[in-house]
């Protein structure tokens, strides 16, 4: 198996042998040496506890703002609402291949596969970087 990406036209084609196994679309690809962190910074992805489309960077400041507004009465599980709140985020590091894991066939926006762990380690590493 091996993976074709073609970034002029945002196609990412899996096949097995010659055969097509799979496709994704994507808007934008970035290798390795380009993912810079302004690059992450400005993926957009859709949070549902926040009923909108965000950075990464303007989800992060909210999340900040959120912990030091609440203090104590912080909700690590829940500070938006939803204790999902990570996996939003993490789903649009997939498909953009920043992350590893695999998301759902029919929508491609469920996490079905992922080593929270390693996920973690990348945005703390990201924040670290700001």
């Amino acid at each position: 198996m091996y993976l074709e990406i073609n970034k002029e036209i945002g196609m990412a084609t899996l096949k097995h042998d010659e055969n097509v196994v799979g496709t994704l679309k994507f808007d934008t690809c970035y290798s390795t040496e380009e993912q810079s962190n302004e690059n992450i910074s400005a993926i957009m992805f859709k949070s549902n506890d926040l009923y909108k489309k965000i950075t990464v960077k303007d989800f992060l400041k909210k999340l900040l703002i959120t912990l030091w507004e609440e203090g104590e009465g912080f909700s690590g599980k829940r500070p938006f609402g939803n204790s999902e709140w990570k996996y939003d985020m993490y789903a649009e590091l997939i498909k953009r291949g920043i992350i590893e894991g695999r998301l759902d066939k029919y929508e491609n926006k469920y996490i079905e596969e992922l080593d929270e762990k390693v996920a973690d380690k990348f945005v703390i590493d990201f924040i670290k970087k700001l």
